[in-house]
């Protein structure tokens, strides 16, 4: 879709002309959410911003780190990858066996 608005392009000679621009859906991401264990540093979600996760001790992160909210091809906010998750991380047993999954 495209969104026209009627523009004055000139007081002397009263031209009116329409200029067609994309219409933007939405200029917001929304929040993501927190994945359990997870931390999310960031409070704005417009387009351009960024938003940075880490895991509490004990957790790794799994998948991207730092997200931004743009505009994919069909003039939505979205964020560039998907929220990560935290794992636990294993600790060995003497016998070198994981003691999770």
């Amino acid at each position: 879709h495209s969104l026209c608005v009627p523009e004055l392009r000139s007081s002397v000679c009263g031209n009116i002309i329409s200029v067609c621009v994309p219409e933007l859906r939405s200029s917001a991401c929304g929040n993501p959410g927190v994945p359990p264990k997870g931390i999310l540093n960031g409070t704005q979600f417009n387009i351009g911003n960024t938003i940075r996760y880490r895991c509490v001790t004990g957790y790794v992160l799994d998948g991207h780190s730092l997200l931004t909210c743009v505009l994919n091809t069909g003039n939505m906010a979205i964020w560039d990858f998907p929220v990560p998750i935290c794992r636990e991380v294993c600790k060995r047993k003497h016998n070198h066996q994981p003691l999770c999954n």
